[in-house]
């Protein structure tokens, strides 16, 4: 299970989502389709096999770019804080 890192705000916006931290260290943009990954974790409803699915009918790809596609992006943003596993 996923969920946004303690301290992270976030809005949706047409293009995408943008992200910042209380302390203002981050502030970060994220484009479609990986904003709609951001979403569902930030609103709490991530499971691994609906975010595949999800990337699988947005980049209109299969199963396993779209995982790679999931792992990658989950990857970058553990690293960069904004994301915790729970």
């Amino acid at each position: 299970m996923m969920r946004p890192a303690q301290g992270i705000s976030w809005f949706i916006e047409m293009r995408g989502a943008t992200l910042g931290s209380q302390g203002g260290g981050i502030r970060l943009s994220i484009p479609y389709p990986q904003a709609a990954l951001w979403a569902i974790i930030a609103n709490g409803n991530y499971r691994q096999d609906l975010a595949v699915e999800l990337m699988m009918a947005l980049l209109c790809t299969d199963k396993a770019a779209a995982q790679r596609e999931v792992e990658k992006s989950l990857d970058v943003w553990l690293q960069l804080g904004i994301v915790a596993k729970a």
